[in-house]
């Protein structure tokens, strides 16, 4: 094992690292990938050098695996498996086995989400984390940063028609917990469906993903009265919650304070029936729709719709008799229009829904 740190020569690559790395100190451990006497030892060394983060030389594509790797539940020897995404393309495969090195770092469980550095997680605002968030969607997916939707939250169970609810104290109104995935192989639903019913009024210490106004992507949470075989926190997608893991709790009512979100989604079911069907979907429920977002105060919204629905419905002819492929371009170009307003008021509709009280 060795340190590196910051005092190093210019052009000394242990210095470079350090400087990537921007942190005080870098433990290496040379792996040798079965080694008996090594796996024995991580646990030991890691403690020693109490990191921030543990990293493993594996592919980056295989980071959501790294969760399975080292649940308690998963049995060794185990093997990651990919392909190349390519016809013909390279295959890898990584087996692991209970005396490989890496299994034992990523079994080893770390610092508690209540200690440092994890809790200055939580400690950062909310509506901080949502503006990084909306900040990243600019970017081209390959260029956003790992981890930038990843949503940390403090708050008391409660629940409505919606499902679990989350009350935090920086929010005005709840937040909403969906399950990423409801495949019932995986247990994201069971578990929120429990929550919902049987740990309404408790506190906990959640990890989730922004996805819309006032929604997270529920990914696992931690609370004291969770039942010891869970180590501290539960995996809503690998960990399966029995309702005898849940202390008796009150059943409460959230504020009728909610308040609803622009009806934006009208706007959106007309671009996407366009993009399936053509102009012939404009034809029903455009004048209602309208209606309905002027109703909401959303005139710009009113008006980009029925321009859209006016372009669609223009099918001049030359003098020919040919249809004018100016026709086209308008409708693109209205179509675009309302696209563009859509996403910015979205944008400006979630971003207002994380803003804390006033």
């Amino acid at each position: 094992m060795s340190s590196v740190t910051d005092d190093g020569a210019a052009g000394d690559p242990r210095a470079a690292v350090a400087r990537l790395t921007d942190t005080g100190r870098v433990t290496l451990i040379g792996v040798r990938h079965h080694s008996p006497v090594l796996a024995a030892a991580i646990p030991a060394l890691l403690e020693a050098a109490a990191p921030d983060a543990v990293l493993v030389e594996l592919p980056a594509d295989m980071q959501p695996w790294l969760t399975w790797l080292a649940h308690p539940d998963t049995q060794a020897p185990v093997a990651l498996a990919a392909a190349d995404g390519g016809e013909g393309g390279p295959l890898a495969f990584y087996p692991f086995a209970d005396f490989s090195p890496e299994l034992a770092a990523l079994r080893w469980e770390g610092r508690s989400w209540h200690e440092e550095p994890a809790a200055a997680l939580w400690r950062e605002p909310i509506p901080d984390q949502a503006a990084r968030w909306l900040k990243t969607l600019r970017l081209p997916r390959p260029e956003r940063p790992a981890g930038h939707d990843l949503a940390f939250l403090d708050g008391v169970v409660t629940a409505d028609q919606r499902g679990p609810l989350l009350r935090t104290p920086h929010l005005p109104e709840p937040v909403v917990v969906l399950a990423p995935h409801d495949d019932p192989v995986l247990p994201y639903v069971a578990n929120l469906r429990l929550l919902a019913a049987h740990a309404a009024g408790l506190p906990v210490r959640m990890i989730g993903r922004f996805y819309g106004p006032r929604q997270v992507h529920g990914l696992a949470i931690a609370a004291p009265w969770l039942s010891d075989r869970f180590g501290g926190h539960v995996d809503l997608g690998i960990d399966h919650l029995q309702r005898a893991d849940l202390p008796d709790a009150a059943t409460t009512e959230p504020s009728g304070t909610d308040q609803p979100q622009p009806p934006l989604h009208l706007l959106a079911h007309h671009l996407q029936r366009v993009v399936a069907a053509g102009r012939a979907a404009l034809v029903p429920d455009v004048d209602r729709d309208a209606q309905l977002l002027l109703d909401a105060q959303l005139p710009t919204a009113a008006f980009v719709l029925r321009e859209l629905r006016r372009a669609g419905h223009r099918r001049s002819r030359d003098a020919f008799g040919r249809l004018n492929q100016q026709d086209s371009t308008s409708l693109a170009v209205a179509w675009l229009t309302a696209a563009t307003y859509h996403h910015a008021a979205t944008a400006a509709a979630t971003a207002g829904s994380w803003q804390s009280r006033g």
